[in-house]
Order: C-alpha cells, then structure tokens, then sequence
C-alpha cells in the first residue's frame, strides 16, 4: 500500500512539473485560478483513492493549460470541500471521470469480483490501453 501511495505521489510530481511548463501559455487571470487548482490538489492525499482523483484533477488541469485556456471545471477556484466531493466536476471522458465515478466497465468489475473490487482498487489502472486481471483459484483436495 505505501508502494502504491508513493507512486501516485512520484506521478502527481510529475504532472506538477508539466504544470508548471504548461502554465506559461496562460493569462495571468487564468494562473492565479490553476495555481489555485494545484493549492487544493496538493493538501488532498488522505486515502489511495483520493490521492488517485487528485492525479485525474491534476492531469485534466495540465491538459487545460496546454491549450492555453482553462476547461471547465478550471475556469473558476475550485469549490470549499474535500476532493472526493468535487468528483462530478471531472470530464466523463474515459480513462478518468467515468471510472472513478462509477459508470462504465470499471464499476461492472467491481460488482462481479468476489471481494467487491477491494484487491482491484489498490492496483494502478492505466489511463489508456487495456487493462487485464487474472485470477488462479485452487481448491483444497
């Protein structure tokens, strides 16, 4: 588990770093909101599935910046309140928002797995790509 949180924070340093290249294509209006943004990204880190949202924020926001104009939910400072609750915020495209807020095949994982998709969760799921699980189940003699 510490494996998994250092990881996520190896990557959320990474995008931080591509921020702040990215962030140079802004208006000075539009830096203080992104800085705003990474401010709100960097005090949430409190469970491996926050620290996950946190890293899908982070990359939407560096995305944005690269274009040179701030994408919704970016335009304004983010909203008071845990991360966690900001989660519909997140674009539905996949990779990211669709996953983490329940829709799509990930959830459908989650239902059918006999843990409820508790061994699932703590393992890194690409952003793109294709995702397999392999299971090898014996049974006692």
């Amino acid at each position: 588990m510490d494996e998994l949180i250092h990881q996520l924070n190896y990557d959320f340093n990474i995008q931080v770093y591509l921020f702040n290249n990215a962030i140079e294509n802004l208006s000075t209006h539009d830096k203080n909101i992104a800085i705003a943004w990474v401010n709100k990204l960097k005090s949430a880190a409190g469970s491996v599935h926050e620290a996950r949202v946190r890293n899908d924020f982070l990359y939407y926001l560096v995305k944005s910046c690269t274009t040179g104009q701030l994408t919704a939910p970016f335009r304004e400072k983010p909203p008071k309140g845990p991360l966690l609750n900001l989660l519909s915020l997140l674009p539905d495209e996949v990779g990211a928002g669709k996953d983490l807020k329940g829709g799509g095949k990930r959830a459908e994982i989650f239902e059918k797995s006999p843990d409820k998709g508790a061994f699932l969760a703590a393992q890194p799921v690409p952003r793109c790509g294709a995702f397999c699980y392999l299971a090898v189940i014996s049974k006692p003699p």
